[in-house]
C-alpha cells in the first residue's frame, strides 16, 4: 500500500481525481512550485495529511477545502568547503522543491574554486556539496644580472609547495 508521495519539486499542478479515494495514502510532500489542483484531487483520502511550505497556493487549497495538512520541514543543505572559508553560512535550510538562491563561493589560499561536487538541483532531501579546487600556479620572473649564467627562459612556474 502506498503511503507516502513526494510530489516531483518541479510540478505545478495536480489533476483532477489525481489521489481520489487513496484511502491508504497518509502524507503528500508539495512543493511550492503547485499552482492549480483540480476539483476532487483528494476526495476519499481520509488519513490524508498534506506538507507543504507556509503560504503556498497548497497550504491555502488545504484550509479552504478541509484537508489536513502541516508546514513542510525544512531541508537542510550543507556546503563542505574542504578547508577553505565562507563569508556567508555553511548550511541552508530551504523548504521542499526551493531553489537554494545565490551558492557560496569558498576561499582556500593558495587554490582556486573550481565548483561544486555535483550538480546543484533543488532541494528535495538534506544535502551535502563540497567545494572542488585547482592549485594555484605561482609565476616568478628569473633576471638576469650580469656575470651569471642561468640556462632557462625568463619566467619558471611553480606550484605551491615546491
Amino acid at each position: 500500500m502506498l503511503k507516502t508521495i513526494n510530489i516531483p519539486a518541479n510540478a505545478k499542478s495536480i489533476g483532477s481525481y489525481a489521489f481520489q479515494n487513496c484511502s491508504s495514502l497518509e502524507a503528500l510532500i508539495i512543493s511550492q512550485n503547485v499552482s492549480s489542483v483540480g476539483p476532487f484531487a483528494f476526495d476519499g483520502c481520509s488519513k490524508l495529511v498534506i506538507s507543504t511550505p507556509q503560504n503556498s497556493y497548497t497550504q491555502n487549497y488545504c484550509a479552504s477545502n478541509n484537508i489536513n495538512y502541516k508546514e513542510a520541514e525544512k531541508i537542510v543543505v550543507t556546503f563542505d568547503t574542504c578547508g577553505g572559508s565562507l563569508a556567508e553560512q555553511s548550511m541552508l535550510k530551504v523548504a521542499y522543491g526551493d531553489a537554494y538562491g545565490s551558492l557560496p563561493v569558498p576561499v582556500y589560499d593558495g587554490y582556486t574554486f573550481t565548483g561544486w561536487d555535483k550538480e546543484i538541483v533543488a532541494a528535495t532531501a538534506d544535502a551535502t556539496y563540497t567545494a572542488t579546487y585547482s592549485e594555484e600556479v605561482l609565476k616568478y620572473e628569473v633576471t638576469k644580472f650580469v656575470g651569471c649564467h642561468y640556462g632557462g627562459d625568463d619566467s619558471v612556474d611553480f606550484l605551491r609547495g615546491s
